[in-house]
């Protein structure tokens, strides 16, 4: 594990750490990047990297992510091995979840953290819909602006049945 929370990396921390070539840190299997100033252009340095196929946990809460960079993760075919996405507290919006929520190579999420990410019904209906994220357990999307019909989206997904843990408050 590599825990690297709030020690202000920034873009160019994280896009040389994305860019190592290093064994011992391509078989790394969980970063924590949490609160490091992180914006787009740093998510699409992990995006872009060769490397790191063996993450199964990525922390990136707490930072300057929009839309851009969750569509970035998203078309990530390295981050196939996720079992943990948190994204909490970035600004990914609707077309974010949207994105996200089409990725086939995140099918193998067990938890994904979206608490205030500014998301709605519409991302919540894109979740509801993706029916690969069915090995989730954790779903956290807490604060944001999600109504009567997004819950009900959610409430009627079969292939959510693992879900153990729902925050909605």
């Amino acid at each position: 594990a590599l825990d690297l929370q709030q020690c202000g990396i920034g873009d160019s921390g994280v896009s040389a750490l994305f860019r190592a070539k290093y064994w011992s840190l391509n078989l790394l299997t969980r970063i924590n990047l949490s609160a490091n100033r992180i914006s787009d252009f740093g998510i699409l340095a992990i995006a872009k990297s060769a490397y790191w196929t063996e993450l199964s946990e990525l922390d990136l809460s707490n930072n300057n992510i929009s839309e851009v960079g969750a569509k970035a993760l998203a078309e990530a075919g390295h981050l196939g091995r996720l079992s943990s996405l948190n994204l909490n507290n970035n600004r990914i919006r609707n077309a974010g979840v949207q994105a996200l929520a089409q990725a086939q190579q995140l099918g193998s999420l067990n938890e994904l953290h979206l608490s205030n990410t500014e998301i709605g019904d519409i991302g919540l209906i894109a979740l509801a819909v993706a029916r690969h994220l069915n090995k989730l357990t954790t779903l956290d999307i807490s604060t944001n602006y999600i109504s009567g019909l997004g819950g009900r989206a959610l409430s009627i997904a079969e292939h959510f049945c693992n879900l153990n843990s729902l925050s909605l408050h």
